[in-house]
């Protein structure tokens, strides 16, 4: 598949908790350890969550969903209708979204910054569609 093809199939958080448990029905796994990172980490818990008998141990780094006691700049930017991880302008710059989720961001040569703005662009309506249908979906238990 292509980097422009991209599945119909539904993102939602409960299709992919589906896909997830069908994938290890599959392989006859009955208890793994689960690990994700930012949007894999929360559907990571989600799944814990849903099938707790089927996740040994449950690795998370930095799962999105997981709220501070005080609203990051991320939480404040999704509050006021802009999503930072999606990198569709010039102003919305990869170095922009890597000041927010680095402590010391790395130096990004322009040469790269233009590829991933290109790239990122391409793909902006797609990662809109998938990040709306994971945290729009209504958690059912």
């Amino acid at each position: 598949m292509k980097l422009t093809e991209k599945s119909e199939a539904s993102y939602g958080r409960e299709a992919q908790i589906a896909r997830l448990k069908m994938f290890l029905d599959g392989l006859n796994l009955s208890e793994i350890n689960l690990g994700g990172s930012s949007m894999g980490g929360y559907l990571a818990f989600m799944f814990a969550h849903r099938y707790p008998n089927s996740v040994n141990k449950l690795w998370l780094l930095a799962p999105a969903g997981a709220l501070s006691a005080e609203p990051s700049e991320f939480m404040l930017a999704l509050e006021e209708n802009s999503n930072p991880l999606i990198v569709e302008t010039e102003h919305a710059t990869a170095g922009e979204l890597a000041r927010l989720c680095f402590f010391k961001p790395p130096s990004i040569p322009e040469r790269f910054k233009k590829v991933l703005l290109d790239r990122s662009s391409r793909v902006a309506d797609f990662n809109r569609r998938v990040f709306e249908e994971i945290f729009d979906s209504p958690l059912a238990d």
